[in-house]
Order: C-alpha cells, then structure tokens, then sequence
C-alpha cells in the first residue's frame, strides 16, 4: 500500500485520512465475501434514521461494532458489517414539512451525509450491500411478507380502541408508549376508536420466551422481554350472570383463593360491561364513565396506591365453586386486552383488588394465612395455607391450586389455560411516509391480497401529506392511486390507505444485508445460510421491548417459511451506553447535543475512534465534556507519540535478518500484553484495550530511548501497529505502509502471541517454618523441589536458629516448608 508522503517530521492527519478513506471507499475494502474453510462472523449496529446529522451517540456506537468487525477480520473471520438506513417514518417526514420539501429529498441528503461522515470516521462497511428501506427494491419485500402472513392469517384487520398520538397524528402500538407518553414526542396519547391491521404476535409468544435459551443477552433485557411477554398460567371459568343469560369468563392464576372472591371487575371497555349497563338501564352514565377511563393513561389506571375508578354495572354474578352470588362493577384498572378482560376480585390477596374494595366499600376476606398460622397483614399474596376454604381448608396452597382446577375442569366449568400480557403488534399508521400495505378493498369481496406480480405498490409522490387532527390518512387524498379495481373481482375497489409502521421496515434488515440485490426473493435461503445469525448486534437497550421483540417475531415466521435455518436473529447483544450532556439526553432540535465535525477537524478521526473507546467500558453512560476538543487532546498526543515511536524506529533501518532473543525483556512484555488485548478485544473490554495499547507505547518508547535491540523494536511496534488497527485505522495503515512495505495491516492476521514469553520466569516462594510463613524469595518458574528446598533454607536461616531442620516439604515453585521437630 503506498503512503501519503516520505515525510516523517510530524503526523499530519488531514493528508493521512484523507488519503486513506478515499483510497478504501473506492475499493470497498470492507467487501464481504464467505469461504467455506473460514468461520464468519456477521457484525452489525442498529441501522440510523436519517433524519439530520450525524452526532456523538452515532460516532460511539458505529466505532464500537467497526472496531470489533475489523479485529474478526485480523482474526481470520470472514467478516459482514454491512450499513443502511431506517429511511421511512415520522422523523423524516415532520422534518421534510419543517424545510417545504419531500420527504424522499431530505432522506436522500441526510444519506449522503451520513455516507460522507461514515467515510470520514474510517467505518469499513461493505458499501455494495447498502440499502434504504425507503426504496422500492426494498419494501417490495416488506409486502411480500406482509402478505405471506395474510395467507397465514397472522396479519389481520379490526376495529380497535387505539392510542393516538395528537401531536404526531398517527396511532402508537403498545411499544411506543414509555412512561405513558408518546416514544417520540412525549404527548399523552388520547383514545380512538378505529379500523386497524394487526399482526398476530401472540401466536408466537410461548416461542419467544422459550428460545432465550439461546442467547447470549444482557439479563436486563431478556428481563424486559419476559416481562412484556408476561406469560401466566391459570384457571379460566364461566361465571353466570344472575338474571341474565349472560356468563363472564374470567381468567384467574390464583385458583386457590376462589373462596375469597367478594366481586367481578370487568375492564371497562368489555362488551359485557355495555350490556350489563344497557340491562341496568344505565347506558348514559356508563357511556361517561367509560370516556372519563379512555382519558386516563394505562400507567395511571395501574398504578398502585392510586385511586381506582369503577362503575356498579347493578348485577350480580355467583361464583361457580363457592354458590356465592357477588356484586359485578367495571373497573379501570381490568385491561381488556390481558386475560379474558375480566378477573374475580379477591382483595385479601391482591392490592389492586384491595385498593378498588376500600374505594367501594367492598368485603375484604382472607382465605391463605403464613404456614406459621399468624394474621398476615393484607394484601398477602404469598403461598401459605387455606382457611374458610371449603374441603380445601387446611391444604397448601400449592396442593389446592391443582385440585381446584381439577374440580372445576371435572365439573366443565373451568379448565387450565396459559395467558400473555404481549397484545397483537398494531402496525396502521396514518401517516404518508412510510410502506403502503398492499391490500385492496373491494365492497364484494372485502380486504384482497395485492397480487405479487404487482409488487412493489409504490408510494405516490405529490401527496398533500399536511397534518391535521382527523384520522384521514394523508393517502386518502391520492385519489388515482386509490381506486383501482379488486384484483379478485375485477369490480372497483379502493387501495388501503395506512402505512406500515416502521418497525416492520427494521424487523427483517438483517437478512435482506446478506442477499441485497435478490429480484426474485426477500433474500435466498442458500445466502442467508451463509451468515445469519448475526454474531454481534450492538445498539440501544430502549429497543428491548420494541425492535428485539419486533425482529425475533419476523424471523421465527420467516423460520417456518424455510427461508431461515435460524430461529434467533441475534446471537450476541451489546448495549451501548448513552452518551449525555449536562446530564440530560441530547436533542438535535433544541441544540443540546454534541456535533463531532468540531473534534475532527482539529484532531482527527482516529483520536475521535480512539477517545470514544477510552471514556468507559461500551455499556457504560458518559457525559460528554462540554469543552469537548479539549477532552480529545490526550487521544491526540499519544497518537504522536505512536507516530513518533514509529518513525522512529524506521529510522534505525535493518542489518540483515532480525534475530530475536527469546530472553529479551521488552519481548516478554510486549507480548503479555498483546495476549491481554486480544483476550479484551473479544470479551468487548475496549477501553481496557486501549489502556494497555497505551502500556505498549510506553514499554516501547523507553526502550527506543535507552537503545533496545532494533529487531525487538521493529517487532514490538509492528504489534503494537497491528493490535491498535481496529481503533485507529488511518495512522496504523499509513504507518505500517512504510515500515512493513505493500501490505495493508488491515489484510494482515493479528500477530499471536509467543507462548514461551508467556510463561512466567520468575515466581514468589513462600517459606513456612512450622507451617507460618515467614520470608518470600523470587526464583526461577522452572525450579526444582531440591533447589526450592536450598532457597528456602537460606532465606530463613535466620528463623532456624541453627536448628537441624526434622524434613522439609517442598511444592515448587509456590511453597516449601521446613518442619523442625
């Protein structure tokens, strides 16, 4: 590889850089490309949304998955790191009507961009593999999926009380709700009812949390996961309603405090609780009640301690072991979604129940007392024993659980049944940017499949896509691109005018990165089979209930469509830290955020790579100096001193062929702690790597000054070159182009360590008189037990008194002790 320059007077990065990223993009020298002798590893970040510059969470998370990429590449890994953007969505298209422009223009220029700075920081993506989920070649896939799962009958439409975000004038999935506000904006979402596409999650629950097995997660998040996912095994029973043929079918996982039921709750959004209220001839007032509960947020609604709301529905519903006829209300805090939509209360044993008894002045009774006997303080849910229980008085409750289920499945009033907090994952968006679904309505035949010989439908340009606060979808207005006839009929029928959520587009990347200029299929199996799983995804822990859910799901389905020979996407999962200012998260839009163009004109990008590596272990938080340029300026210095230890020891030339002593001392160093950096660089502790890149430069430095062997210097910095390639790729590449010669140390394996300069040469023996130590000497790491026994008995001549020692016992070359009587 040819350098910028002959000069050696000083490191000048700009010509450096410059000189080096345009020389590797033009040869997308971080082309993929699979040999079936090399094992692979498929490296790959979170793809960004484009919807402005690029800032310092980027520049830390990207450095992170470049630098491991390129190390599996020195390691001989056969190595995929592809790039691509998250080009559809709400960021993009409120940007584009902030600057009057479409949303495919703006896209297309913060791409470019983020292109440029990737170049710019040294980022070695396989550039052909590029894609943009906002391209037709791309989402034509995305539909094709969509519709697979139609056939299935895992994407369907419903009406639906859906979370609608008023600011950003589309509907939110469960997901995108964090603290009861909107994921993006923080409005409280209100509301609505509408018609919407789902797809069929839960059908793949018990898949979900029974492949975490296989995993090599953060617990954090596999927490997060399970507990979204909520798996409950229980008791589900018919309660009739006294008066009325109506029956309650209610979901319980506590079946063994059913002699402590004192009322229903239905959610109140349950058909039932309508009816119950129509019967009652309170249709009006639950009609207010029911409006004043879709104001209140989910959180508040279950929010322990709070103060719950309910409705007398005026009926009663007997309990269908005990015969006991109790009172049925709609509460708030019963979701419709979870269960059956409807619990029997038992607020001896439960504190929502409890708190909802209290506020309705509702029996309170306790049936599980401590095993100990002793009044438990309510509400207890712990396990214990029966009591006012029936025949089940004086069991456990573990014991009465199973018979209770037993008893009530044998009766046909009951059965066992497992349920799941995860709801159907709501994708409608009515918003214009974004995958249009490619379903037809037709007034005959109702939703039909859009043929796939007619993939991709296109997104129409020239939309007026201007907001307002009905639930028109801007794509209504396209009114040529909407009617078109049913392609099952032949009659008029009007194309879907919802987009798909996002998370759709960034669900199934991944796969489409390993096969991106298929025309005939979303990728080949024969292609994905090559390099799916991904070996290390590194990205947000705040898409641990979202897009990890989300991805998992779609490559399970793409699994059972032989298209995958992977049930997981991601093998490994490293959660980047967030990085702050002043303590807060940053925000583009209110400027408090950290621009890295300031650090990489003055310093470079490889102090930039090599600071963000060196702030803290990667799943650490950092905040970010606000003299930031400063805070780089000891990255900078010690890459000079590189340079300078390099240069320098060009300068000594060769002699001939470099015999290296095996007994050399800065050998010995030098290599310890190449092991060391190899072990850090794949156990992902990159800031202890650069600490001990650091001890080599300093090991090396000083061995250059105090006139060190040249052919154990010219060794030591070639490592010292090739174990610091992954961080700071420039100045190592320009470096090691004029003292190794045409090669690139990128091409080059990372040097092994030599296991002989890995053994230790001395040890510390201990010396025990009479079993207490009492003198420790060094000696050699080979010594034999009569030596060590000759070592020992100098050392504590002074404790021996010239006492004849009766034996010595000697384990070389840890310990030897002298016995004296």
């Amino acid at each position: 590889m040819e350098s910028t320059t002959n000069d050696t007077t000083g490191y000048d990065f700009e010509s450096v850089e410059q000189h080096w990223a345009t020389q590797w993009h033009a040869a997308n020298s971080g082309r993929a490309q699979r040999s079936p002798d090399r094992p692979k590893r498929y490296v790959l970040d979170m793809f960004p949304y484009p919807s402005g510059e690029t800032h310092m969470g980027h520049v830390r998370n990207y450095t992170i998955g470049d630098v491991l990429a390129r190390f599996y590449r020195m390691s001989g890994y056969d190595v995929l790191h592809p790039v691509g953007y998250d080009a559809f969505g709400l960021p993009a298209e409120n940007a584009a009507m902030r600057h009057s422009i479409s949303p495919a223009a703006w896209t297309a220029a913060n791409i470019d961009r983020f292109d440029d700075a990737y170049a710019r920081l040294g980022f070695s993506y396989d550039w052909d593999r590029t894609l943009r989920t906002c391209e037709p070649d791309y989402y034509r896939w995305t539909q094709w999926i969509f519709l697979r799962m139609f056939e299935r009958g895992l994407a369907y439409r419903k009406a639906a009380a859906v979370n609608w975000c008023p600011s950003c004038h589309t509907v939110l999935a469960n997901e995108q709700i964090v603290g009861g506000v909107c994921w993006r904006c923080s409005s409280t979402p209100e509301p609505r009812d509408l018609q919407q596409w789902f797809l069929r999650i839960t059908q793949y629950a018990d898949r979900l949390l029974d492949d975490m097995s296989e995993l090599s997660w953060s617990e954090a998040v596999l927490t997060q996961q399970r507990n979204w996912i909520g798996r409950s095994e229980g008791c589900e029973l018919a309660v009739p309603v006294e008066g009325s043929a109506l029956a309650i079918e209610v979901f319980t996982t506590r079946p063994d405090t059913l002699w402590g039921v004192t009322f229903i709750a239905l959610a109140p959004d349950h058909e039932l609780a309508a009816q119950l209220a129509a019967e009652a001839g309170l249709s009006d007032a639950y009609g207010e009640f029911l409006a004043a509960t879709r104001a209140r947020t989910e959180i508040e609604r279950l929010a322990v301690g709070g103060r719950p709301r309910g409705f007398d529905l005026r009926h009663t519903a007997r309990n269908p072991i005990t015969g006991e006829a109790v009172p049925v209300y709609a509460a708030d805090y019963v979701l419709a979604g979870y269960g059956t939509g409807a619990v029997m209360g038992v607020p001896g044993h439960d504190v929502r129940d409890l708190d909802f008894a209290r506020e309705y002045g509702i029996q309170v009774r306790t049936v599980v007392r401590p095993f100990d006997g002793s009044q438990p303080s309510l509400p207890y849910s712990g396990e214990g024993t029966l009591v006012d229980s029936g025949e089940f008085t004086g069991m456990s409750t573990e014991q009465a659980a199973k018979e209770i289920a037993q008893k009530l499945t044998t009766r046909g009033i009951g059965h066992t049944a497992v349920r799941f907090r995860l709801r159907d994952w709501l994708i409608s968006r009515q918003r214009y940017w974004g995958t249009p679904i490619p379903i037809v309505h037709c007034p005959s035949c109702g939703p039909v499949a859009v043929p796939d010989e007619q993939l991709p439908v296109v997104l129409p340009e020239g939309v007026d896509y201007a907001l307002d606060d009905t639930t028109t979808a801007p794509l209504a207005k396209a009114v040529d691109w909407v009617n078109v006839p049913c392609p099952s009929c032949g009659g008029p029928g009007k194309r879907e005018t919802d987009t798909m959520d996002t998370f759709i587009d960034s669900s199934w990347y991944f796969m489409r990165f390993c096969d991106p200029k298929n025309t005939t299929a979303p990728f080949s199996a024969e292609a994905a089979a090559e390099w799916m799983p991904v070996d290390q995804y590194t990205g947000g822990i705040e898409h641990a209930v979202g897009h990890l859910i989300y991805a998992r799901f779609l490559t399970k389905f793409l699994y059972d469509l032989d298209l995958l020979a992977v049930k997981e996407p991601f093998r490994r999962l490293l959660n980047q830290g967030t990085i702050t200012l002043d303590g807060r998260a940053m925000s583009k839009s209110s400027g408090h955020n950290v621009d890295p163009s300031g650090i990489l004109q003055v310093y470079g990008a490889d102090a930039l790579r090599l600071f963000v590596m060196f702030i803290g272990p990667p799943d650490h938080d950092y905040d970010w100096p606000r003299d930031q340029v400063q805070a780089v300026v000891g990255a900078r210095r010690f890459l000079e001193r590189v340079w300078a230890l390099a240069t320098g020891v060009q300068a000594l030339g060769r002699s001939g062929d470099d015999v290296l002593d095996p007994r050399d001392p800065l050998r010995r160093t030098t290599h310890r702690l190449l092991h060391r950096i190899a072990v850090d660089y794949e156990e992902q502790r990159l800031n202890v790597v650069v600490s001990s890149l650091m001890s080599m430069q300093r090991e090396l430095s000083a061995g250059l000054r105090n006139g060190a062997d040249a052919a154990v210097l010219r060794e030591g910095v070639t490592i010292l070159l090739s174990a610091l390639a992954p961080i700071c790729p420039f100045v190592t590449e320009e470096l090691w182009s004029r003292l190794v010669g045409t090669t690139s140390v990128h091409a080059e394996a990372l040097p092994q360590p030599d296991p002989v300069l890995l053994v230790e040469q001395t040890v510390t023996l201990a010396v025990q008189v009479d079993g207490k130590v009492r003198e420790r000497v060094q000696v050699p790491a080979d010594i034999t037990a009569d030596e060590a026994a000759r070592a020992a008995l100098d050392a504590a001549s002074a404790w021996l008194r010239g006492v004849e020692p009766a034996r010595i016992i000697a384990r070389p070359p840890k310990l030897v002790n002298i016995v004296t009587a």
